[in-house]
């Protein structure tokens, strides 16, 4: 028994150890920030479970009821998770409230799972049934976001050769998952008359507020776009006066410098719609001193070139590939 308790407990501290140190995954990607959240799971729970183990061999246990045994073990959990977020302050990484409820859940959830194995077969049935109950809604509470990351990408992979589209409110938090908050006021909604024409998508009109380069960020479309000839933007500007904005480009490998992306400038028009298609042979030749890797590509952005003046709108109705 001291053999498990002594690996448990190595175990929690290694966990506490990459759940406070910097990791440094791959590829910086939604799915690798759900991974590493996710990872809080595991831990706290081996963290709880630890905490349980030892209270229960403490000598003054026997005189401590169950609950006030959980209940302190419980405490213990919190407390490391609160601290562990406040050791990441100094750090590369942010201390998070959203990581430590996590931590918490994860730990009832586990000390939940124990109490349910423990408790004896004469245990009342509305006893062990609530308690089973509290596990599976804690379990299901812990993989949203891992479901909602599952079901994100498997929707981007399916809406191709489309990078975007927006399905209804019933899909809201799946259609926005790659587009994060942005400083333009985003409505979705379909184009006014006269622009609207039979078949077209509900898009994105964007308010754009006074600042410099407000615009709209699609974080890691489908990445591969191999095999694809253009890349059509379909944009509508209501002003009476013509609105510039810049098209940007990157991949992977991108070093956040201006000549390693590429960069196409688009002027729309006063009162106008256009259909832009840009040739991914020049997207792959923007990099100075490479080629973009085009089945790694890892952000469009589409920003305003100048300052906008205050009120001003841009409808995005299609970003889309083609062959």
């Amino acid at each position: 028994m001291h053999r498990i308790d002594r690996a448990f407990q190595i175990a929690a501290v290694i966990g506490l150890l990459l759940v406070v140190m910097p990791l440094a995954l791959p590829h910086d990607t939604r799915a690798s920030e759900v991974l590493q959240n996710f990872m809080h799971v595991p831990v706290f729970a081996l963290v709880a479970i630890v905490a349980l183990r030892t209270v229960h061999a403490h000598r003054s246990s026997a005189e401590r009821p169950a609950a006030a045994q959980y209940a302190l073990a419980l405490t213990v959990a919190a407390a490391l998770g609160a601290a562990s977020e406040i050791a990441q302050i100094p750090g590369a990484r942010n201390a998070s409230i959203k990581d430590w409820i996590v931590d918490v859940a994860s730990a009832a959830t586990a000390l939940a799972f124990v109490r349910w194995r423990e408790a004896p077969r004469a245990a009342p049935a509305r006893h062990r049934l609530g308690l089973a109950s509290a596990i599976a809604a804690g379990s299901l509470i812990l993989l949203v976001p891992v479901l909602h990351a599952a079901i994100a990408y498997g929707y981007r992979y399916q809406q191709l050769p489309e990078l975007f589209r927006y399905h209804g409110a019933r899909l809201d938090a799946i259609d926005t998952y790659f587009l994060p908050g942005e400083p333009a006021h985003r409505e979705f909604r379909a184009l006014p008359e006269p622009w609207r024409q039979p078949g077209d998508p509900v898009g994105i009109r964007l308010v754009l507020p006074a600042i410099q380069w407000p615009g709209l960020t699609l974080d890691e479309p489908y990445p591969d776009w191999r095999g694809y000839q253009t890349l059509l933007v379909d944009l509508t500007n209501p002003q009476s006066h013509p609105l510039e904005f810049t098209l940007r480009i990157h991949d992977r490998r991108h070093n956040n410098q201006l000549n390693d992306r590429f960069n196409g400038v688009l002027t729309l028009a006063p009162s106008s719609r256009q259909v832009v298609r840009i040739p991914l042979s020049d997207v792959q030749r923007a990099p100075a001193g490479r080629s973009m890797d085009m089945e790694h590509i890892a952000g469009l952005i589409l920003f305003r070139t100048s300052p906008a003046r205050e009120g001003e709108s841009v409808y995005v109705t299609r970003m889309a590939l083609e062959r």
